[in-house]
């Protein structure tokens, strides 16, 4: 009996451009579905692109039903505080959906894809497909560390 896949979801969250990237796992096969960048105005304030982010967040979110959603935790600086609240928005509206887990990804896990920019020849390799944007390299990266992280905690749902 053939298991389902387990979607991942991958969110690299910006201020103005977040990038996202789905990735199937089944046994040990990766398939990388979409990726792509939700792109809000810049020269607006960030309270007044809330409506069209969160909207953008869950077009994509019901265009996969993913199983997990992977979010990369901000990293000190600046701009940390307005990604901390992206990063909330995107782990708030996930729970209205059958995401079966939500998890933060710290940065520094990155490192064996290439680390936070992802390495483009390792995810071209893994994934067959050379991801272009750089907002959803750093997504897809999210959604592999998240995938290595739930196979060591021998999640059930992975099918192997």
């Amino acid at each position: 009996m053939e298991s389902d896949p387990v979607k991942v979801l991958g969110f690299d969250p910006g201020v103005s451009n977040t990038g996202w990237a789905l990735i199937e796992s089944r046994r040990n096969e990766l398939n990388l579905v979409d990726w792509g960048v939700i792109k809000v105005p810049s020269d607006r304030e960030f309270q007044d692109n809330l409506g069209l982010f969160s909207s953008s967040i869950v077009s994509v979110i019901n265009a996969f039903s993913p199983s997990i959603v992977a979010i990369e935790s901000p990293v000190p600086r600046r701009s940390s505080l307005i990604l901390g609240f992206v990063a909330g928005i995107i782990a708030g509206l996930s729970q209205n959906f059958s995401v079966r887990e939500i998890v933060f990804i710290n940065p520094s896990k990155e490192k064996k894809y290439g680390g936070k920019r992802g390495n483009r020849v390792v995810l071209k390799s893994l994934l067959g497909v050379d991801i272009t944007s750089h907002h959803a390299r750093d997504a897809a990266v999210v959604a592999l560390v998240a995938l290595d992280q739930m196979k060591s905690k021998n999640f059930c749902f992975f099918g192997e």
